[in-house]
């Protein structure tokens, strides 16, 4: 199970983060649950103001087996290489291209390529990396008609909500399953992605 941030937003309680961790101990995946963080998951503000601060989300999700990933690959059976990047709002980010650099040649071309990376706003870099497929969310699918697609015009987002392939890599963009700063969705739809990869 993959997560591509955003696990927690300001105003999550620390109560509802300790019941959503839990529940992710509970789930059965072959491979384990991996997390890469979004631009809310360490908080915008003081730590008082949703109890907790970051320390307390990451002790939260590794108590419960969940793996984070910040700038970091994890080989699965050499299968799959899980690629979690750290959110495009920490200005020590490391590039894509710096990344894939790290893996072996013929291991990057035998192994299918997931990136997470909440923000989706890093296209040309991850295509050009020749990675197979880039998980994000951050969008909410837009969340509201008539301004869903903003992002994109403003050059926020490269895309907002659904699948999209540019030469070799697929990138999916998560609507999730929450809305943010008002409770509801237009033109849109909560959802968790399966993506069977063949």
């Amino acid at each position: 199970m993959l997560i591509t941030g955003d696990y927690v937003d300001d105003n999550s309680t620390k109560e509802d983060l300790d019941a959503c961790c839990k529940a992710l101990s509970t789930i059965d995946c072959k491979y384990g649950v991996y997390f890469s963080y979004g631009n809310h998951d360490k908080g915008y503000y003081d730590s008082s103001v949703r109890g907790y601060d970051n320390e307390y989300l990451i002790n939260s999700l590794e108590s419960n087996g969940v793996k984070i990933l910040e700038d970091q690959i994890v080989n699965l059976d050499d299968q799959y290489l899980i690629i979690g990047r750290a959110d495009k709002s920490n200005k020590n980010r490391i590039s894509i291209g710096q990344l894939v650099s790290t893996i072996d040649p013929t291991q990057f071309a035998n192994e299918y390529s997931v990136v997470l990376d909440h923000q989706p706003n890093d296209y040309d870099a991850e295509s050009a990396a020749n990675v197979d497929l880039v998980l994000s969310g951050h969008t909410h699918g837009g969340q509201l008609l008539p301004i869903n697609r903003i992002g994109e015009y403003i050059g926020a987002n490269d895309y907002t909500d659904g699948h999209i392939k540019i030469d070799n890599t697929d990138f999916i963009v998560s609507s999730g399953i929450s809305a943010w700063a008002i409770r509801f969705k237009t033109g849109t739809r909560s959802e968790i992605v399966v993506v069977d990869v063949e």
